[in-house]
C-alpha cells in the first residue's frame, strides 16, 4: 500500500516478513533499552491473531529501506499495540502516526472498537504521539518494565 502523503512520496506499508527481521532488529535496538529478540518477532509474526507491518522507503535502484514498524495483536474486542518504532534518522516525519492510522483502518475493517497499549511513563515523545492520535490514559501498571522498574501508562483509543 502506497502512502498518499506528498511529503513522503516514496514510502509504502507492507506486512513484515522474515527477510525484514534484521532491519527491524536494528531499529528495535536503537529504540528500546530492552529490545525484542529475533525469536520474539518470528513468534509474533506466526500468530494468527497478530499483524506486523513495516514502512519501507523506495531509494532509487536499491531495494526499499525499512524505516518503521508496528506489531499488533487482536485480543477479543480490541487491538493491543505491542511494539512501534521508527528508525532514528526518520523520526519526526509522521511515520508513527501513519502506522497508528493504518492500525485504526485495520481495526475498523474488523469491527474493533478499542485499541490499547502500554508506554513507559517517562517516554514523553511517545505519549505525545499517542495523545495526538486520540489515545487517553486509562490506567497505570506499577513497576511494569523489568529493566528499570518504571511504571507503564495504559492508554486506550475508542474508535467511533
Amino acid at each position: 500500500m502506497s502512502i498518499g502523503d506528498s511529503s513522503l512520496p516514496s514510502i509504502f506499508i507492507t506486512s513484515m516478513s522474515e527477510a525484514d527481521i534484521d532491519d527491524v532488529i536494528e531499529i528495535e535496538r536503537a529504540s528500546f533499552s530492552t529490545p525484542w529478540t529475533r525469536m520474539a518477532f518470528r513468534q509474533e509474526m506466526a500468530l494468527r491473531n497478530s499483524r506486523c507491518m513495516v514502512i519501507k522507503k523506495e531509494e532509487g535502484r536499491d531495494p526499499p529501506r525499512l524505516i518503521a514498524y508496528i506489531c499488533l495483536r487482536f485480543v477479543v474486542d480490541q487491538i493491543h499495540i505491542l511494539n512501534l518504532a521508527v528508525a532514528p534518522s526518520f523520526r519526526g516525519m509522521r511515520l508513527g502516526t501513519i502506522l497508528l492510522e493504518e492500525s485504526f483502518v485495520l481495526a475498523k475493517k474488523h469491527s474493533i472498537k478499542y485499541l490499547t497499549l502500554e508506554v513507559r511513563a517517562n517516554n514523553k515523545r511517545a505519549i505525545a504521539l499517542y495523545k495526538k492520535c486520540g489515545f487517553k490514559k486509562v490506567g497505570l501498571r506499577p513497576r511494569y518494565y523489568t529493566d528499570t522498574k518504571e511504571d507503564a501508562l495504559i492508554m486506550l483509543k475508542e474508535l467511533t
